[in-house]
């Protein structure tokens, strides 16, 4: 049981992570978009 909680919890995060790239992309300066097409890459490994 102890290791589908670790599991969970690795999922939840990266929807966590995956929500705030969302996030950053909605609020983001054009500065920055850059690091956007980079955190794209992250995203698809």
């Amino acid at each position: 049981m102890a290791k589908s909680q670790a599991r969970w919890n690795i999922i939840y995060q990266k929807q966590q992570k995956r929500n705030m790239l969302k996030q950053d992309m909605l609020t983001i300066p054009k500065k920055r978009k850059k690091k956007i097409k980079d955190s794209k890459k992250y995203r698809i490994i």
